[in-house]
């Protein structure tokens, strides 16, 4: 089980693409991954509706993504991305 204090980054990326590919390749490897993902977008513009295409903003680059891998795996996983 990965949690706060096992845990190291592995990858950060706005890429949902990216992301899955990292979790093929660590599935595929049978290495234990969580992947956190931080929105970009004002709390208050989600709260009033306004969550879907805002003038000026690139919605590709809405969201990061964290992948998390457990300490001993970091070594491991770096070498296979």
């Amino acid at each position: 089980m990965i949690h706060l204090f096992n845990r190291r980054e592995l990858f950060l990326t706005p890429s949902m693409e990216e992301v899955i590919r990292i979790r093929s390749i660590l599935e595929a490897n049978r290495i234990e991954y969580t992947v956190k993902t931080r929105t970009m977008l004002a709390s208050s513009s989600v709260r009033h509706g306004r969550s879907g295409n805002i003038p000026g903003v690139n919605q590709s680059a809405t969201a990061m993504y964290s992948v998390y891998v457990r300490r001993e795996d970091l070594e491991y996983a770096e070498h296979l991305l």
